[in-house]
């Protein structure tokens, strides 16, 4: 079983986008509708699903997840969390792309209420590429994510979660992670386990 560090991931990421002359707009669909396959055998349109997404590719990936259950049916709602980081361009190309979805920005207070009406919760806010502990307003929202009843899931890593070194600060707290190629080393330290839950 291969582990990668996050600069491997990166690497990784570019070699595939420059080898098969795929765009990384294309893999980032790849990883939403191998997600999406993955939850419709899990969970059915009856439940009310949030994504919480930020600015990077996470994020990106958590719009295109969006569209993808918006088109199976399910009721989806999404909030981005705008604590001053840029926006990707492919997270910029997946929201021009988001229609008949209702999305709600997040920039200056998080109140907890806004995820009280959903059966599962879906955190896109941060990635591989996280390297230092998540503050201000995305701390806010991943504590008030924490204390919601709902299923929550994971994309790729639970966001405050750093892949290879150890982690401080607010971390969501996932009832199961969707890693997408490997798992990540951070997935095997045994103090991270309340936060990754079961991984897939």
């Amino acid at each position: 079983m291969k582990i990668l560090s996050a600069d491997q991931i990166k690497a990784w990421d570019a070699y595939t986008i420059r080898e098969e002359s795929i765009a990384s707009i294309e893999l980032m669909e790849r990883a939403g509708r191998a997600f999406v396959t993955w939850f419709i055998e899990l969970y059915d349109a009856t439940q009310k699903v949030g994504i919480v997404c930020g600015t990077g590719n996470n994020g990106g990936d958590g719009l295109a997840i969006a569209r993808l259950l918006n088109d199976w049916n399910y009721h989806v709602k999404v909030w981005i969390v705008r604590g001053g980081i840029k926006e990707s361009p492919d997270f910029t190309s997946n929201l021009k792309r988001l229609e008949k979805i209702s999305i709600q920005e997040i920039t200056t207070n998080a109140d907890c209420e806004l995820f009280s009406d959903r059966d599962i919760l879906i955190d896109a806010i941060f990635g591989t590429g996280l390297s230092r502990p998540v503050e201000g307003i995305y701390a806010k929202v991943i504590d008030c994510l924490n204390r919601n009843k709902a299923i929550k899931l994971a994309i790729d890593i639970p966001s405050g979660l750093r892949v290879d070194q150890h982690s401080e600060g607010e971390i969501y707290k996932a009832h199961q992670t969707v890693s997408f190629q490997n798992p990540k080393l951070a997935f095997l330290m045994p103090e991270n386990q309340q936060f990754v839950g079961e991984w897939h």
